[in-house]
């Protein structure tokens, strides 16, 4: 007589089958939450992380330039004055070189300057007053003028001398107005120089 062996279901084996299915599972959830938390989760948190503090960055500019110009608002009028010592920076170089120019002038044919005024813009009137050129500014050009006051009584070709230099320098200078009158000892009393200089 045969006898024939059949596989059972035992409840042994069912228990493990079910331990290694879960076990599986395990392993199998473990590696995708892994994949995920690589590849979304953490470049994600990155991003965030960025964006966060670039905006904080933003805020922090912002802040910075809302206080300065509160700033600026408050202490406009420093600003204000900052602003002309800045633009008349040239305006001082060109007198400074005016100033150097006629000195050496006055200088080499034995004139005195005493005084140099560079806010009037009146020119000399009076007896003998030369009256300026009329007529529109050089293209391109700028003027500065400067009235200049002499050491009287001043030798009359010595006056003469210093005029012609003045026509004749390289910096571009006119006389605009003289005032003059007579002395008994054969000299002049130059009262007022304004000479207009041409700037760029």
């Amino acid at each position: 007589m045969v006898t024939k062996k059949t596989n059972t279901m035992t409840p042994d084996k069912l228990r493990l089958i079910l331990i290694g299915t879960i076990f599986v599972m395990i392993l199998g959830a473990g590696g995708l939450f892994w994949v995920f938390r690589e590849q979304v989760l953490i470049p994600n948190a990155n991003k965030v992380a960025e964006v966060s503090l670039s905006a904080k960055s933003r805020d922090s500019e912002v802040s910075r330039l809302e206080n300065i110009k509160a700033i600026l608002e408050r202490d406009k009028d420093t600003v204000s004055k900052a602003a002309r010592i800045v633009a008349d920076t040239q305006s001082y170089q060109y007198q400074d070189q005016i100033i150097k120019d006629l000195t050496a002038y006055a200088k080499a044919t034995g004139v005195t300057i005493l005084r140099y005024d560079f806010n009037s813009g009146t020119v000399a009137s009076g007896p003998g007053a030369a009256q300026p050129a009329t007529g529109t500014e050089p293209a391109g050009l700028k003027s500065v003028s400067v009235a200049i006051s002499l050491t009287n009584p001043v030798p009359y070709t010595s006056l003469m001398r210093f005029v012609h230099a003045i026509e004749a320098n390289l910096t571009k200078m006119q006389l605009a107005g003289i005032a003059i009158s007579t002395d008994p000892s054969n000299a002049v009393i130059a009262n007022t120089l304004t000479i207009k200089v041409y700037t760029k």
